[in-house]
């Protein structure tokens, strides 16, 4: 086709249906995947339920741990990476050394990471009335899957730089289906929180392997880490490891504040584990958001009336995909709550807290992931400070020793990320001086 004949009209609607043609399809991989993870873990969470409210409890709490070590070891590293190589896109010899370095780094911040959690999960662990035994059990449970997530996750960046989404999809995909199938294969036998931890990184394994067999289309990884490629990352790490340090730890407050003021948290504590496990549906979003969205906007030139546009058109669709998803929760609360198991059922009022709390803090999330990736970043003191201030006016409002009231709070909280998120970026975009696009 001709397009120099075409009316501007015709073609933004073929550049249009080229972008629903795009999204579909890879949209269509992420419902696939995330289906198959939360069908995974509703499975986990109804048979550890049945077989013991301890193990739900271990369960949440050592998954919780495993994410909060994650975003430790990373400590900014992948949005250094993201960054650096959205700018060598093209460049294979200097995407793979900002990849290698990349994993360099984030090798040594995992042994960090490792030192931190462990008298965090110990505390919170045995503070449930668990043994130092079981305790240690259940730690030396998430090392493998955490070891292993470090690389995936910045063996991915070189997939969603390139735009080279449909095999990146494919591996996950059989990512999640190798691990359904170890799923059902033990934990029927073996009922266990550390069984169901251990066997997902199996799949994770192999996930890697092919992760970086893709990436070396791309990138060059037999590159050695780079001193100057380190010393730029860092100072991405510089501005974000403080603030994701706090956050990766104050990330798992209602686990905190359950085990300090609940009578009965193990009981609160397995509930609210299980509720959020439904909100796993978020993922989509979130997914398709960081694999699609996040890396166009971290490649879209300082303009200011072209930022502000594409912020405003992205913070709107993400308000109206929450919207629809509070709805169907609230359509479908007793069958969600049915799948779940017997012990979920009547919770359905704090299901719809749940998603709510959820739906804010997936939005607030993404937020800042569009102007982490861009180099922007709140200067981690004031981050901080507000945030404690949060925590301390949320825990003298809502009565944080309750599953409602810990929801309430939860609630409270991302609503003020969500608007420190939002007006950062609008700062930022801002201040920005404006360019002329050619």
């Amino acid at each position: 086709m001709n397009t120099e004949k075409l009316t501007p009209n015709q073609k933004r609607y073929g550049k249009a249906m080229e972008w629903m043609k795009f999204i579909s399809k890879v949209g269509a991989f992420q419902i696939i995947i995330q289906g198959l993870t939360l069908l995974t873990g509703l499975i986990v969470i109804r048979k550890l339920s049945q077989n013991s409210e301890s193990e739900a409890t271990l369960y949440f709490i050592a998954n919780n741990m495993l994410s909060t070590m994650v975003i430790l070891a990373d400590g900014g590293i992948t949005n250094g990476v993201m960054s650096l190589g959205a700018q060598a896109a093209s460049d294979r010899t200097r995407l793979g050394k900002i990849v290698v370095t990349g994993l360099d780094l984030r090798k040594k911040f995992a042994i960090g990471s490792t030192i931190i959690a462990l008298p965090i999960t110990i505390y919170l662990l045995m503070k449930n009335g668990n043994s130092f035994g079981i305790t240690m059990l259940m730690f030396a449970s998430i090392l493998p899957m955490f070891y292993f997530s470090l690389a995936g996750n910045l063996l991915e960046i070189v997939a969603r730089i390139k735009q080279d989404l449909v095999p990146l999809q494919t591996i996950r995909t059989k990512n999640n289906v190798f691990r359904l199938i170890l799923t059902l294969s033990f934990i029927f036998i073996f009922p266990l929180a550390y069984i169901a931890i251990v066997v997902t990184a199996i799949p994770q394994y192999f996930a890697n392997r092919e992760l970086k067999k893709n990436a070396e289309q791309y990138a060059d990884f037999k590159q050695k880490p780079d001193p100057k490629i380190r010393k730029d990352i860092l100072k991405v790490v510089a501005k974000i490891l403080p603030g994701a340090a706090y956050y990766s730890i104050s990330g798992q407050i209602s686990i905190y504040l359950l085990t300090i003021f609940s009578d009965n948290s193990n009981q609160a504590i397995a509930e609210i584990g299980g509720l959020e496990k439904l909100s796993l549906a978020l993922a989509v979003i979130t997914s398709l958001f960081a694999t699609i969205v996040t890396p166009r906007f971290a490649a879209i030139v300082n303009n200011k009336q072209l930022l502000l546009n594409r912020f405003v058109q992205i913070f709107v669709l993400l308000i109206g995909v929450s919207g629809g998803i509070i709805f169907m929760f609230w359509i479908f609360d007793d069958l969600l709550l049915k799948i779940l198991g017997d012990k979920y059922i009547g919770l359905n009022y704090e299901l719809l807290l749940c998603i709510v709390s959820a739906c804010l803090g997936m939005i607030a999330g993404n937020v800042y992931g569009l102007f982490t990736n861009r180099g922007w970043n709140i200067f981690p003191i004031i981050s901080i400070a507000l945030s404690i201030a949060t925590y301390i006016i949320g825990g003298f409002i809502f009565e944080i020793g309750t599953l409602v009231g810990i929801l309430h709070f939860n609630i409270f909280v991302n609503v003020l990320n969500l608007v420190i998120n939002a007006g950062f970026m609008l700062y930022k975009i801002n201040t920005l001086k404006t360019l002329k696009i050619k």
